[in-house]
């Protein structure tokens, strides 16, 4: 795996509401990366970061809030920008007065994990500016933005090891640079001044993090089946996505506004196989449709269609309009309402008893010829997407008959 190369950059600076960079190149499949560097008595806050070639939507990774008395960095990414000539428009939620903008396309990008985190530093004085510490790697490139408050008109040099992509200084008071030092593991990048002065509070910042070379795989995921026939049980283990671009994806179940992210056992480029997790999370999956995801990085996946099923002898069934007046009503799970879901399992576990049926208005009853039994219950609410606890709903069948619900009901047959 080949650490990411850079395809083109380019800097401007400016004042007021907004600063647009002259031409970039953005190859295809590139990603692009913004580094904005603001100075004024109380630097804000960015309303957004825009290219002119539309894509993927450019949308922030770090920011280093207001530091020393007068800078700030922020650093925004595309991981789908559109190819071709473009440029970057960057603008701050206030008025500003120095801004630079720094774009950097870079090529060969993991798509799974493009990036670690951005990690900031700051200062002042005449030392040379130097980074936070940046966990990388060989097949990594790291990328640092410096801006210098109160800085003249005189350049910066980067240190050792480092490539200067731009530099540029505005109204002798900000002046900002963005470098490229190969990965290791751990990195540090320095940056200082061509001329010393008297000033003895220059400030500084500098943003800072690790792009990830292309792993292999990470392109458009492509989703063939789910076990086959697209269905799973809710406590299925290994479940068998198969596909294509799967080496770094990731996986979830979606039912309108939840997500609940899988977990993996183990995947290849065509194969990911993964444990269903239904129920665990700050909100939970039901019974029923749903749609597979399978996800590489933030913009790319792919989806499909899939059921839930209830674990093998288990019942389930949508609430639509309760009873709450029939003596067959469940009785175990308080407030039960229009669209929540009951499910229905044996006394302490395992497969519900024989005849038992579950009806939408959230009444039971048992087959001619079964003997009522005893079973668990538990909903899950609509109001907040999660279960409640399993509860036993204790049904009486009559002592000295075998006796067997009849629908509506609560007569007992005897034989």
């Amino acid at each position: 795996m080949a650490a990411p190369t850079i395809t083109d950059s380019v800097v401007a600076v400016g004042t007021g509401t907004s600063v647009t960079t002259g031409n970039l190149t953005i190859a295809s499949g590139d990603k692009l990366y913004v580094g904005v560097l603001l100075s004024d008595g109380s630097p804000g806050a960015m309303t957004s970061v825009t290219s002119s070639g539309g894509g993927g939507a450019l949308s922030s990774i770090g920011d280093s809030a207001a530091v020393q008395l007068y800078l700030r960095c922020h650093v925004w990414r595309s991981l789908s920008p559109t190819a071709g000539t473009v440029t970057i428009t960057a603008t701050p939620a206030a008025s500003t007065g120095e801004i630079a903008v720094i774009a950097v396309a870079v090529a060969g990008v993991d798509a799974g994990t493009p990036n670690g985190t951005v990690v900031f530093a700051n200062g002042n004085g005449l030392a040379d500016a130097t980074s936070a510490s940046v966990s990388s790697g060989t097949d990594a490139l790291v990328l640092d933005f410096i801006g210098r408050f109160l800085d003249g008109t005189f350049s910066m040099t980067a240190g050792g090891g480092q490539t200067i992509l731009d530099q540029a200084n505005y109204n002798n008071i900000l002046s900002a640079g963005a470098s490229t030092k190969a990965g290791a593991a751990s990195v540090t990048t320095t940056w200082s001044r061509n001329f010393m002065g008297t000033v003895s509070n220059y400030e500084w910042v500098i943003g800072a993090l690790s792009i990830n070379g292309d792993s292999g795989g990470g392109g458009a995921p492509s989703v063939t089946d789910v076990d086959t026939d697209e269905t799973i049980t809710s406590t299925q283990t290994n479940v068998v996505v198969t596909g294509t671009d799967f080496d770094t994806a990731t996986v979830e179940i979606r039912q309108g506004s939840t997500e609940v992210a899988q977990s993996i056992d183990s995947q290849t480029g065509t194969s990911i196989q993964f444990d269903v997790v239904f129920d665990s999370g700050a909100t939970d999956l039901k019974h029923g449709a749903a749609t597979l995801a399978v996800i590489n990085g933030d913009t790319l996946e792919d989806t499909i269609g899939i059921t839930i099923d209830a674990p093998s002898g288990q019942l389930y069934v949508d609430i639509g309009t309760p009873n709450t007046t029939s003596a067959d009503r469940i009785t175990a799970t308080a407030d039960l309402a229009s669209g929540d879901q009951l499910q229905a399992r044996g006394e302490g576990g395992g497969a519900a008893p024989t005849g038992l049926t579950l009806n939408s208005d959230a009444t039971f009853y048992f087959t001619s010829g079964n003997t009522p039994t005893n079973f668990d219950v538990r909903a899950w609410s609509v109001a907040d997407s999660t279960w409640g606890a399993w509860a036993t709903q204790t049904v009486s069948s009559g002592s000295g008959f075998q006796a067997a619900w009849a629908r509506g009901s609560n007569v007992l047959l005897g034989v």
